[in-house]
C-alpha cells in the first residue's frame, strides 16, 4: 500500500547519510571489536598542533577558552547529561585506547568546567561506516556527542566567512582567457590529527569516569576522560578545520 505523508516523514525523520553517501543508523553502542579498526594509529592522534594552521585571532581563542564562553545565565544544558552509548565491558578498554592513540588524556573530575555545580560531561555513541568485520558486524566510526559543551560556548567563526554560498556562483563571468580551478582534498582521520592546547580538555570531558588508582592520575581522585584534539560534534570544528585546510591547500599549491 501506498506510504501516507505522516508515514514517509516519520520514516525519513530517523535516517541520516554519512560521507560517502551511505546510509547511517542515529546511534549503536560502542564495542571494542567494532570501534578499534575505525580509530587513527597510535602515532596519528593529536599528533599535529591545530595552533600552527590558524591565523592570530583564532590562535588567541584556542589559547583562551574563557574568551568563548557564554555567562552562566545564558546557559541551557541538555536535560540528560552526556550519555555514553558503550558495551559496559568495553568502556574501560576502549577510553584507555583513546588515550593510548593520542585522541584523549585523563583528568581529575573536579577540574572539568562546570555551570553552578553542574560538571559538563559529554556523551559518547558508534555509527556505522561502510566497512565489516569478518563476522559480519558493522564497523563503528566513534562520535563524540558534544551538546553540553556546545551549550556553554559562543561558535569561532574561523574559516567559515570564505566559503561560498550556491548563490555566489551564479554571478560568476570568465573572459575568454580566464579559467576557473576548484580543488578540494579530504584528509584522512581529519579531526583526530589536529590537537587543541591543553587548556581546552576540561571543556571538552565525557561522561567516562574512573577512580585514579585505575587509570592514573593524583591519589584518591577520580579522573574524567577528555578530548585533546579538534573533535568532530564539536560547535567550533568546522570552522577550525576550513581555516586549516585553508592554509594548507595554499602551502601545497605554493609548491606546485
Amino acid at each position: 500500500p501506498a506510504m501516507t505523508l505522516e508515514a514517509w516523514q516519520k520514516e525519513m525523520s530517523g535516517r541520516q547519510i554519512g560521507y560517502n553517501g551511505e546510509e547511517i543508523s542515529i546511534c549503536h553502542k560502542l564495542s571494542w571489536d567494532q570501534v578499534i579498526p575505525a580509530l587513527p594509529p597510535e602515532a596519528h592522534g593529536g599528533c599535529i598542533s591545530a595552533l600552527d594552521w590558524v591565523g592570530p585571532q583564532t590562535q588567541r581563542f584556542l589559547l583562551n577558552p574563557e574568551l568563548l564562553l557564554k555567562e552562566h545565565h545564558e546557559v541551557e544544558l541538555p536535560r540528560m547529561p552526556g550519555r555514553v552509548h558503550v558495551e559496559e565491558g568495553d568502556k574501560l578498554r576502549i577510553a584507555q585506547e583513546l588515550v593510548k592513540r593520542g585522541v584523549c588524556r585523563w583528568i581529575p573530575l573536579e577540574s572539568v568546567y562546570r555551570v553552578g555545580t553542574t560538571p559538563v560531561l559529554n556523551g559518547l555513541f558508534g555509527v556505522e561506516k561502510p566497512t565489516k568485520l569478518a563476522d559480519g558486524r558493522v564497523i563503528l566510526r566513534c562520535i563524540m556527542n558534544l551538546t553540553g559543551s556546545n551549550a556553554t560556548q559562543w561558535q569561532l567563526e574561523g574559516g567559515t566567512r570564505s566559503l561560498p554560498n550556491i548563490t555566489a556562483w551564479q554571478s560568476v563571468a570568465l573572459s575568454d582567457l580566464e579559467e576557473l580551478t576548484m580543488f578540494q582534498s579530504d584528509m584522512c582521520s581529519a579531526f583526530y590529527l589536529f590537537r587543541l592546547p591543553v587548556c581546552w580538555l576540561r571543556h571538552l570531558a565525557f561522561n567516562v569516569i574512573f577512580p585514579s588508582c585505575i587509570v592514573g592520575g593524583p591519589e584518591n581522585c577520580e579522573m574524567a576522560l577528555a578530548c585533546q584534539v579538534l573533535p568532530m560534534g564539536w560547535l567550533s570544528s568546522v570552522s577550525i578545520m576550513q581555516e586549516i585546510s585553508e592554509k594548507l591547500l595554499k602551502i601545497g599549491r605554493a609548491h606546485v
